[in-house]
């Protein structure tokens, strides 16, 4: 593996630029980014559509509901914990993709086998930031205690309070926007090892990469609102394709249980790209590591070169 030959230039960029060339990245390697995030993707969409079954029967509940008697209200509780879902899940369900970014830029080669080998050597720390403190186990656990609930089908505190803390998480994450990246692609210890006291750990590592994420905060919410858009018109689409192949044109449970949720995951796997690029953009202005990456891959070559046998 050459550092300084990558499949996108290493140089500091501007968030425009950024946004465009999450684009691009999505458009050059599809095929394999879809398919490393679809390993991580497809348990936690089943585990969601399974969960969140009692809350799409609408009807039923309207009927039974003491409150309110709209069938729209319940649909709207079940999008609403759907996305708040999806939003808490995608960290750990993408970091798989994250992986395979960082393979692809780095033009690295790797086994399929083995792959996945960094987030088993980092599961410890995986499980706790990304299962645990980011919200994304404690999540399914409340969503599972609900399904298990019947009285809680119609009631509407269980996703007012899992709004408040998804709203907690989320300012929590934009603090640490590159958890995903520092534990599995740098291998970073929660904690110092006794041997080696002045080695990196997650904690250092996250404040060093803090004090020069200038643009990270700018580009969330810029993300977070172009993820809403683009689900929405994503849905829209696929209503209309729909309403145009087979002249159904009412929003249908197709919609709730296929279309939204694989809108939602889509838009997850682009902020994921974007995540990854601003990550890179960071520590090319913390770091300098656009010369780094270049000055290794002198040193590299030059012990390759003085390694090689003489042939005079």
């Amino acid at each position: 593996m050459q550092l300084d030959r990558t499949a996108i230039v290493i140089a500091l960029r501007t968030p425009p630029e950024l946004l465009d060339l999450s684009l691009v990245v999505i458009r050059e390697f599809a095929g394999r980014l879809l398919l490393f995030a679809l390993v991580g993707v497809i348990p936690f969409a089943i585990l969601n559509a399974i969960l969140l079954e009692p809350l799409r029967h609408y009807d039923q509940l309207s009927l039974l509901s003491a409150s309110t008697t709209s069938n729209q209200w319940f649909r709207f509780q079940y999008l609403w914990w759907m996305a708040l879902l999806v939003m808490l899940e995608a960290p750990l369900a993408m970091l798989g993709l994250t992986l395979a970014l960082g393979n692809t830029v780095f033009l690295s080669d790797y086994s399929r086998r083995n792959w996945l080998n960094p987030i088993w050597n980092q599961r410890g720390a995986i499980l706790w930031i990304l299962g645990i403190l980011r919200g994304a186990i404690p999540a399914l656990l409340v969503t599972a205690y609900m399904a298990l609930t019947p009285e809680l089908h119609r009631s509407f505190m269980v996703i007012v309070w899992l709004t408040i803390a998804g709203i907690i998480l989320l300012l929590f994450r934009g603090i640490n926007p590159f958890a995903p990246e520092i534990l599995a692609l740098e291998q970073t210890k929660l904690s110092s090892d006794p041997n080696r006291p002045n080695a990196m750990t997650y904690s250092k590592r996250t404040q060093w990469l803090r004090k020069a994420q200038a643009d990270a905060n700018g580009i969330g919410v810029t993300a977070i609102l172009l993820s809403a858009a683009a689900t929405l018109m994503l849905c829209l689409c696929a209503a209309f394709l729909l309403g145009v192949l087979i002249g159904t044109w009412k929003w249908g449970w197709w919609m709730d249980l296929i279309i939204y949720p694989t809108s939602l995951w889509m838009t997850a796997l682009w902020t994921t790209v974007l995540r990854f690029l601003v990550y890179v953009n960071t520590r090319i202005r913390a770091e300098g590591w656009d010369l780094e990456l270049k000055l290794r891959a002198e040193a590299q070559r030059l012990s390759e070169f003085q390694g090689a046998p003489n042939r005079g």
